[in-house]
Formats: C-alpha cells, structure tokens, sequence
C-alpha cells in the first residue's frame, strides 16, 4: 500500500513538472521575439509632437549604446493590473529588451490614480537595483509632481544613461556606492555637478 502511494505521488510530482515546462514554452511562444513598439509610449498625451520626437530619439540611442532598452510608457489607467503587473506584461508582450536576456528597464506611468512602477529584465536587474531605482525615482518626482513631464523624462534618460554608464564598468550603482552619483559623463551637465544621495540613509 506505502509501495502504492509512493508511485501516486511520484506521478503527480513529474506530471506537475510537466506541466510547468509546457506552459512556460507556451508562454515563450506567445512573447515577440523583436520590438513592436517605439521606447516612448504616451498614451496619456502628456507631450507634444516634437518633445516625443526628441525623447524617442535619446532612448533610441541611449538603448542602442548600451544594448539595452530604455523605456517609457505612460497611460490613464492600468485595466485592473497594479503597476508593477502592468508594466513587467507591456515589457514582455511588446517585445522590449536586447539579446535573449532582454535586457532592459521600463518607467511607467499611470494618470488615473498617479501610479508608477519600474519593470528591469535581464542585465537591467544587475544595472537598476531597488536602491537604484529609488534614487532614479526621487531625482525626477518633483517635476513629475509639477507636471513638467518633458524635463523629468530627459532626466531620466540621464539618470539611466549614467547607470549604464556606471555598470559598464563593472560597479552597476547599489546601496554602497551611490552617494559618489555623478551625472559627469553626460554631455549636458559640464560643469560635473556632483548629486548628493538625499536618500542613502533611507535606502
């Protein structure tokens, strides 16, 4: 009888496993295997022609320099996801990020309730960590809070610009090191003004 049950379960155990494997090839099947989208969605209407046109083309570059997408979505509501959700399943089914890995993050923004969310894949998990992208968050949230939406999204292009940056060589931005945050490579800012960490005792 023991002998009995010990081979029920021990069915039950490879047909779960199984079924995991189908379902996480099907799920791959279903994800576009290139980009079908620009790396600046506004839904939400939130900018004009030419200021869409100009941040397309920095996260065009910026994604092709580093081979990893910058995104940015806004929207008015979220159909019932919470942010993060909607945001990792807009990366995923969209086709985002470079290589197999799909390296990449995504900035969301929801209007409906002011919701936002980060969504890292790949090597973008390693570049933008949680205490990265809280840092990135508080450095732009004024001037999202002001509605100046077009001056905060260039900020964060050069805020992730700088993260690339810093990650290419090896270090990527943690908790250790960023209140030695520099925006001294990005060609807008000669006067390598050095940010402070207001946050690094919270993070």
């Amino acid at each position: 009888m023991k002998y009995s049950k010990k081979i029920v379960l021990f069915n039950l155990t490879v047909a779960l496993i199984l079924m995991m494997i189908l379902s996480h090839n099907v799920l791959a099947d279903k994800l576009p295997q290139e980009r079908l989208l620009p790396l600046l969605i506004d839904d939400a209407d939130l900018l004009i022609n030419e200021e869409e046109h100009i941040l397309n083309n920095r996260l065009d570059s910026i994604s092709e320099n580093y081979y990893t997408d910058v995104v940015i979505v806004t929207n008015y509501s979220l159909d019932g996801k919470t942010a993060t959700e909607y945001a990792d399943d807009f990366f995923d089914y969209n086709g985002y990020g470079f290589h197999s890995t799909r390296d990449g993050i995504l900035f969301l923004l929801s209007m409906e309730y002011s919701d936002w969310a980060f969504s890292t894949h790949g090597s973008g998990i390693q570049t933008f960590t949680d205490a990265g992208q809280a840092f990135i968050m508080d450095q732009f949230l004024e001037d999202l809070g002001n509605e100046n939406y077009s001056k905060a999204f260039n900020y964060f292009i050069d805020l992730c610009e700088a993260f690339l940056e810093q990650a290419s060589k090896g270090e990527p931005y943690d908790r250790h090191n960023l209140h030695y945050f520099s925006l001294n490579n990005i060609s807008d800012n000669k006067d390598e003004k050095i940010i402070e960490n207001t946050t690094k005792d919270t993070l």
